[in-house]
């Protein structure tokens, strides 16, 4: 069970990572990437 936790926070870190440039919807929409992992469910809190 430990190993497994361990790599879920490592894949979660990742993404997170990969996610930090993107600040707004509109850049999502900009990469095409609105309906990706990585802005699906991300790029509200980036909204100010």
């Amino acid at each position: 069970m430990g190993n497994e936790v361990l790599d879920s926070a490592s894949t979660a870190n990742k993404l997170q990572q990969v996610a930090v440039p993107i600040r707004s919807n509109s850049d999502c929409r900009y990469f095409r990437l609105d309906q990706t992992q990585f802005c699906a469910g991300n790029t509200d809190r980036f909204n100010v």
